[in-house]
């Protein structure tokens, strides 16, 4: 399906934290409601076909859920769908991998979201990856990605921002 870059987006009252657990234990991206927070991402519009394949790569552990958002720089509001862990799923104790981190850190600075908001992100505190083969893959999934394709924002849109 298709998948179009929109712009960078805040959604406010919401933290962004790693409370997702991962195949192997480790923390993955989630958000939660936090007064006088905001999590920062990207905003794209994806057709419907790219929606249900998006569902099935993030799985059971997530659930998706309409938010409203602003879009960067314009101060439109918008509808978005974007994915938050199943309680089951989620675990405060859990800590990201380091390349996973560093992989929301590029996308982050791919997106030029603000300084001190990757500031932020790159003093999340992270577990190592003793499984040799991912960790080195994984460690060039940042630079791989943004000069493939871009990098896939915390918030995803279906709906159309008004123009």
């Amino acid at each position: 399906g298709q998948v179009r870059l929109l712009s960078a987006a805040e959604l406010d009252d919401y933290r962004l934290d790693f409370r997702k657990q991962g195949r192997v234990g480790s923390g993955k991206c989630d958000i939660g409601p936090a007064r006088g927070q905001r999590v920062l991402g990207a905003l794209y519009e994806i057709s419907r076909d790219a929606l249900l394949q998006l569902d099935r790569i993030e799985g059971r552990g997530y659930q998706r859920v309409r938010v409203t958002v602003v879009e960067w720089p314009a101060g439109r509001v918008c509808d978005a769908w974007t994915y938050r862990a199943r309680s089951v799923a989620s675990d405060a104790s859990l800590q990201p991998m380091a390349w996973y981190r560093d992989l929301v850190l590029a996308g982050a600075r791919y997106h030029q979201l603000p300084d001190d908001y990757t500031a932020g992100l790159a003093e999340i505190r992270t577990r190592a990856d003793t499984h040799f083969l991912r960790n080195r893959y994984a460690s060039s999934l940042p630079e791989r990605r943004l000069r493939r394709t871009g990098i896939r924002g915390i918030v995803n849109s279906v709906t159309r921002c008004p123009r």
